[in-house]
């Protein structure tokens, strides 16, 4: 089920897109467990925009991506 909040589209609780003008930007969230003893949790976000070439009526034509890795 997606929630929708403004330009901020959620799936599941977790943010998954931001809509903007010339497209979108993905988020992409990636959990990893250590071990019992350490309890320690690493959260790897990778952020995807994705651009938008419309046509003169506003129709998109093309899409084309741009990748960012942040931590």
């Amino acid at each position: 089920m997606a929630i929708y909040i403004g330009n901020y589209i959620y799936e599941n609780r977790q943010l998954k897109y931001i809509l903007t003008d010339y497209g979108k930007i993905i988020i992409h969230t990636a959990v990893e467990y250590g071990s019992v003893e350490s309890a320690q949790i690493n959260v790897t976000r990778t952020y995807t925009r994705q651009y938008n070439l419309t046509d003169r009526l506003g129709n998109v034509r093309k899409e084309l991506q741009d990748k960012h890795y942040l931590l």
